[in-house]
């Protein structure tokens, strides 16, 4: 073996190791993390030896800034020093060449990924951390109340209201030709505590056309009106009402745990294509809700302005949590926040890629949510951790290749609602594209805790 040839094993040995030891101690691998930070380091001893040992063999003269550039920026300085070494002919051939060995590196990578992924998911299979039940094919956002689930459901063109029992039995429609409520997009439920009322979105029943179907469905809120339904009479009102605009709607309302308050998001202004403002510009919102309405609203904008989207209250009501973008440096990226609702001091829970959807578990002891972390190609899955960030573990691995409860297509999870007791929660997701679309195959599922 010469010596480039060892130079090019060793490099071949850190990009597959480095990998497969980050999946297997972390659990997922950080493209910018501390590992890539070591593999990055550890790589340029070999890249600089091959280097050296070539540069003799082809005697060539290299400066200090071409010695420089091969340890700082290689992928730019060695094209260079092919040329400059070898002519264009065969220089040419030389950064063919290494575009083979940059995609061979690349390659092991991910078989080191999957290697240590794999380690992870044998080690789960033996031991699982969860029981996974399907209560709901085509069911979407939910709420979980005592023995019954409110949900929403697509019925021929459009999304209803829907409830069922906690087993999945004796599904029925709410909204579908409910003469109070517009028949168009209805959903994202929430249950009073005392069981009387549901608060939900409703689609106006007249609006400016939109671009995008999409954005008028309930996990997107453009044009929607927060309603009431009072299963005691079956009347249903209208509890919120934003302006008949563009860049004006309603998102995700939660109840108090003693019912005395209403939390959701309402747009402020529409979104754009710069970063930060693809999903447009929302505030928090609280209310007091008393014999059916809405009192002394609040509004909230913690941060810069942004997406901000309502999970709710902690159990005790003395925090907000919310999933946000306003400190977001990537497109696809947004974090999950507390908000103290007397000094409006704010903690950030997660710190790296796209979080959204966290709840509070009925204790306020943990937090589960929806995370992108250590996925590749996109698919996200659940995650768990103490109410004040720490102890954090990946709960489902829908999107992980080779693992037991691993989908065929990639999974996107969303909303979920806590079982009372806190052992279990009964949770969204769908297959396939993007989440917030029509037609698409989702189910509501039951995932119980060790």
């Amino acid at each position: 073996m010469t010596v480039k040839v060892r130079a090019l094993a060793i490099l071949a040995v850190i990009s597959l190791v480095v990998p497969l030891l980050e999946m297997a101690i972390t659990g997922q691998v950080e493209e910018l993390g501390k590992f890539a930070l070591a593999q990055n380091l550890l790589s340029i001893p070999p890249i600089f030896w091959w280097y050296h040992v070539d540069k003799g063999e082809k005697q060539y003269r290299a400066g200090p800034l071409m010695n420089v550039g091969v340890v700082a920026v290689a992928v730019i300085a060695l094209p260079v020093y092919f040329i400059r070494s070898r002519g264009w002919k065969r220089g040419s051939l030389s950064i063919l060449q290494g575009i083979a060995v940059v995609a061979a590196i690349t390659l092991l990578g991910m078989l080191g990924e999957w290697l240590g992924g794999g380690a992870v998911s044998a080690a789960r299979a033996a031991d699982p951390a969860v029981r996974i039940t399907t209560l709901k094919e085509g069911g979407s956002r939910l709420d979980w109340l005592g023995e019954r689930i409110a949900f929403d459901m697509q019925v021929g063109e459009y999304f209803a209201l829907h409830v069922m029992k906690q087993d999945g039995s004796e599904v029925r429609c709410l909204s579908c030709g409910h003469p109070d409520i517009p028949q168009r997009h209805v959903g994202q439920p929430a249950w009073h505590p005392a069981g009387r009322y549901l608060v939900f979105q409703a689609e106006k029943a007249v609006h400016a056309k939109v671009r995008f179907d999409m954005v008028v469905l309930p996990g997107a809120g453009v044009y929607n009106d927060l309603w009431l339904l009072d299963l005691q009479t079956n009347r249903a009102s209208l509890l919120r009402e934003v302006e008949n605009a563009r860049g004006r709607g309603t998102l995700h309302p939660h109840f108090s745990t003693d019912g005395k308050r209403l939390s959701w998001s309402e747009m402020q202004e529409p979104g754009g294509v710069t970063k930060g403002a693809e999903l447009g510009f929302w505030a928090l919102m609280v209310a007091e809700f008393r014999d059916g309405r809405l009192e002394n609203i609040q509004k909230y904008i913690p941060g810069a302005p942004g997406f901000y989207e309502n999970h709710g209250f902690s159990p005790d009501g003395a925090q907000l949590i919310f999933t946000s973008n306003f400190e977001s440096k990537k497109r696809i990226e947004a974090h999950i926040y507390v908000m103290d609702l007397k000094t409006q001091k704010l903690a950030r829970l997660t710190t790296e890629n796209y979080n959204e959807h966290a709840l509070f578990s009925p204790d306020g002891r943990q937090i589960a949510w929806m995370s992108n972390a250590s996925i590749r190609g996109g698919g996200t899955d659940y995650w768990l951790m103490n109410a004040d960030g720490s102890g954090k573990r990946r709960l489902t691995y829908f999107n992980q290749r080779g693992h037991p409860e691993s989908a065929e297509r990639k999974v996107i999870v969303a909303d979920l609602s806590w079982r009372p007791d806190g052992r279990a929660f009964a949770a969204y997701y769908g297959e396939g594209g993007p989440l917030e679309q029509k037609n698409r195959k989702t189910r509501i599922v039951l995932i119980e805790l060790p």
